[in-house]
């Protein structure tokens, strides 16, 4: 027998024993890793807090649960801005990002990021935009602060309600079945 058709014939092999073994994904697996692409609760909190100081209404219009929903989609259908700037997985960016503005909170202000006085936390996401946070172990502070700042500003006024809001008339060509695509 020819090496690489040996090689081909094992490797199928392994392929059907692991998919026989349980390899092949069920309905239930595909919905856990959904699940495991959306973001925890205590970074869910520091982003909404985030959201909520670069444009007020954020939190209360959902940028926690927009951001999260997004990141459980399939890429093709996410609408993030992150999607049109990095690779896949958007969620790790999320992770870092978050968790690095949570470290920095830490050390300044001794305090959790989403538990921060207003004016502090604004001093920080105005440090993070300029790119002046020292300690910080993220990804680049004012790509982080453009993608935040994006996300706050599609949950707030990327619906029909925001447009109501900025007295526009919603026009899109193709009406979404809801206002955040999932």
């Amino acid at each position: 027998m020819h090496k690489p058709r040996r090689d081909f014939v094992a490797g199928s092999a392994m392929a059907v024993l692991g998919m026989a073994l349980g390899g092949l994904p069920q309905a239930s697996s595909a919905r856990a890793l959904r699940r495991r692409a959306a973001l925890d609760a205590p970074t869910a909190a520091v982003l909404g807090a985030a959201g909520e100081i670069l444009l007020p209404g954020a939190r209360a219009a959902g940028i926690q649960s927009y951001v999260s929903s997004q990141l459980s989609l399939p890429v093709h259908r996410q609408v993030l801005m992150i999607k049109y700037l990095l690779t896949p997985p958007f969620r790790d960016f999320y992770l870092a990002g978050l968790g690095a503005l949570e470290a920095v909170s830490l050390a300044r202000l001794r305090r959790s990021f989403r538990h921060a006085h207003p004016a502090d936390g604004a001093q920080i996401i105005d440090d993070l935009r300029a790119g002046k946070l020292a300690g910080w172990s993220g990804p680049p502070q004012p790509l982080l602060h453009f993608v935040l700042r994006n996300d706050a500003l599609d949950v707030v006024y990327g619906t029909r309600a925001g447009f109501a809001r900025l007295g526009v008339p919603y026009m899109a060509h193709i009406q979404p079945p809801t206002d955040w695509p999932t």
